[in-house]
């Protein structure tokens, strides 16, 4: 158990996650416990586990003997047993009765720079609404309340212009480790220098469903709909409606050419329409092999194959061959 503030800290730690992808915090913990004392204020002498049923984590935690808990848990299941508790991506409120069974409190791992995008989908919220920089926080965990804890230390991250959300969470649970593991060498210290959050522009990043994967052409640019994509693609592909047909939109980019093709342009010219945008509008390019649909602000995306919900994935040939040629033309829908 740990002892006075200016002594080495010999830690038992109770390492929560519901997550398999920050198993790799988890690693770092165990290495953790190799390094000597003369490096550190802080050391492991202990680390227990609670987890959902993932493989991956269970194998991890059976293999280095690991205890499992299962949530929830009682207040007396874990008295006098550990002195910090760590959580990374656990989704679970905590009760003040567990909190005040660890005499150091208990430590959260946030993927964002709080207190913007507290709650489920940090990194998803964060891409979807056009972030060019995020971070990790280390916090303390309130009773009852999500991410709204005193923060002990911060690293901002910046997202990469085409990153996606799995990429970056890749990225965020090795910088998470890292930063957790600076906070633990010097535990007792990083928690007397923690500081309360701001609540100058909270945002909060809800869980998303299926329904955040429905793309509104009407209403979204082709870089907001691009980072819808970057952001639910590795859960739900976009999805639209093409006339009677539910569509799945398994790729993205945004076009850089912006030009309509000369043909559809007559063909609108024809059916005397005064928008020059036309949101939806789709287009099939023989030469690039692709289908390209209009957004609200004139550009373009473009995919080179979809998928017809309860059928099979078509490419961009395939498609205009077995659906576009076989409908006539309509206002928001112009087709070669």
């Amino acid at each position: 158990m740990y002892t006075a503030l200016g002594c080495n800290l010999d830690l038992n730690i109770l390492f929560m996650t519901f997550f398999y992808r920050f198993l790799f915090t988890l690693k770092k913990v165990m290495n953790r416990r190799s390094i000597p004392y003369v490096y550190l204020e802080s050391s492991i002498s202990n680390v227990e586990v609670i987890m959902d049923k993932k493989l991956d984590t269970r194998r991890f935690a059976e293999k280095e003997k690991l205890r499992l808990y299962k949530w929830p848990i009682k207040a007396e299941d874990i008295r006098n047993k550990y002195d910090v508790g760590i959580i990374v991506s656990f989704g679970s409120l905590i009760p003040q009765d567990i909190i005040e069974e660890f005499p150091l409190g208990i430590l959260n791992v946030h993927a964002s720079l709080l207190p913007r995008w507290r709650g489920a989908a940090p990194i998803i919220h964060a891409i979807m609404n056009g972030d060019t920089e995020t971070g990790i926080s280390i916090l303390k965990i309130d009773p009852h309340k999500f991410d709204t804890g005193k923060i002990i230390r911060q690293y901002a991250v910046c997202i990469k212009p085409h990153e996606t959300a799995k990429e970056l969470t890749h990225r965020l649970a090795v910088v998470g480790a890292n930063i957790l593991m600076e906070c633990v060498r010097n535990l007792q210290r990083s928690i007397e220098y923690a500081v309360p959050q701001s609540e100058d522009n909270v945002t909060y990043a809800k869980k998303v469903f299926p329904a955040h994967a429905k793309i509104n052409w009407k209403t979204k640019t082709a870089e907001e709909i691009y980072n819808q994509y970057r952001a639910l693609a590795h859960l739900y592909p976009l999805t639209t409606h093409w006339f009677d047909f539910l569509i799945k939109i398994p790729n993205i980019k945004i076009d850089e050419i912006t030009e309509m093709n000369p043909t559809n342009k007559a063909n609108i010219q024809k059916l005397q329409l005064k928008e020059e945008i036309i949101p939806g509008l789709v287009e099939y390019s023989s030469r690039r092999s692709i289908i390209r649909i209009q957004c609200k602000d004139g550009k373009w995306i473009y995919t080179d194959s979809i998928i017809l919900v309860k059928s099979r994935v078509l490419i961009a040939n395939s498609f205009l061959i077995n659906y576009i040629k076989n409908i006539k033309l309509l206002i928001k829908a112009v087709y070669l």
